[in-house]
């Protein structure tokens, strides 16, 4: 498909989807707010076009799961705020492909952004990181306690990776980042755990706990 239709907010069976080529944007806010729909059609291709999914589910308010995607090969904004406001969305652990996944810039950016119940994230292998890729991700998941596992950060950083991430995720207690070296410039996680009242954060350098420390007044 070349352009996205957009479908009446009441529906509540989502139609087939069987195209296996994709073109940018083609499915881009296609059920933004139908309110009513309770999960995602199945979206079997594997390598993704740039903002293919944008904003596809964004405020399917009783969506309360999503399909498998198997895509592993992502391009840039594909899955961004793809299940933005998904309010009723709690289990989203089998939601990505259990292989090595090929990031792109912004893929993930609040794709689950203001799912206030989600409970269970995915899991996630990627090779390595890119510009924006995690931004806003989780950002006002009330709801989450346990962040991803500590693979998904690749050890490193990028421009803009992880801003935002876990922003006013204000139930997560603990997070493990004994994977990511102490060198490292704020532009890589502004604001990544704003707001959070408390979070125990487990280190391995100790370049961390001086930022962390100084970071303390503005998280």
């Amino acid at each position: 498909p070349a352009a996205s239709p957009r479908l009446p907010i009441a529906v509540r069976t989502a139609p087939t989807l069987l195209c296996t080529t994709l073109a940018p944007y083609c499915y881009a806010s296609m059920f933004a707010n139908c309110v009513f729909l309770p999960t995602s059609p199945q979206l079997p291709v594997t390598t993704l076009a740039e903002g293919c999914y944008q904003y596809m589910f964004v405020g399917c308010k009783y969506m309360t799961s999503g399909t498998n995607l198997p895509a592993t090969t992502l391009a840039p904004h594909c899955y961004e705020g793809m299940f933005k406001g998904c309010d009723r969305m709690a289990n989203a652990s089998q939601l990505l492909p259990s292989t090595a996944i090929d990031l792109s810039e912004y893929c993930f950016s609040e794709m689950f952004m203001n799912c206030e119940n989600l409970v269970n994230v995915p899991v996630w292998y990627p090779n390595s990181l890119r510009t924006g890729c995690y931004a806003s991700m989780f950002r006002n998941c009330t709801s989450l306690t346990t962040p991803p596992h500590a693979r998904v950060y690749c050890g490193g950083f990028v421009d803009n990776c992880y801003n935002y991430m876990y922003f006013n995720c204000n139930s997560m207690t603990s997070i493990d980042l004994s994977t990511l070296p102490s060198s490292f410039s704020t532009r890589f996680n502004r604001g990544w755990f704003g707001s959070i009242p408390f979070i125990r954060i487990y280190l391995s350098q100790s370049g961390w706990e001086r930022y962390f420390s100084s970071q303390s007044s503005k998280h």
